[in-house]
């Protein structure tokens, strides 16, 4: 396993334990087109101060999210895409390995 798998996958297993709030957020952020401030996530989410600070901090330490220096988070995209092709190539994989899936005749 190379080095970007293996953080693909650490990425993952720690997408899988965020709370509700963290994960409120990173949808929220994935949605919105221009970066987000934390006083924009207070307020459209109804969270706490603290519990968005924090979530910030985490998610931006996990990878999940990036910081643009001027106060203003946004996703980062490309590492939750990887995180996501990863889990569906090892469905696919297990799924093979299972049994061979075979079409209805007629269909290719």
């Amino acid at each position: 396993m190379g080095k970007s798998e293996a953080d693909a996958r650490s990425g993952f297993a720690k997408f899988l334990k965020l709370g509700e709030a963290s994960m409120r957020i990173v949808e929220y952020v994935l949605c919105s087109p221009d970066p987000v401030t934390p006083k924009e996530l207070v307020e459209n989410l109804g969270l706490s101060e603290g519990t968005v600070w924090n979530a910030l901090s985490r998610l931006s330490k996990a990878g999940f999210l990036i910081s643009t220096g001027r106060g203003e988070y946004k996703a980062n995209q490309g590492y939750i895409l990887a995180m996501i092709l990863l889990v569906l190539v090892e469905l696919y994989e297990r799924r093979g390995r299972g049994s061979e899936r075979r079409l209805p005749k007629g269909e290719s």
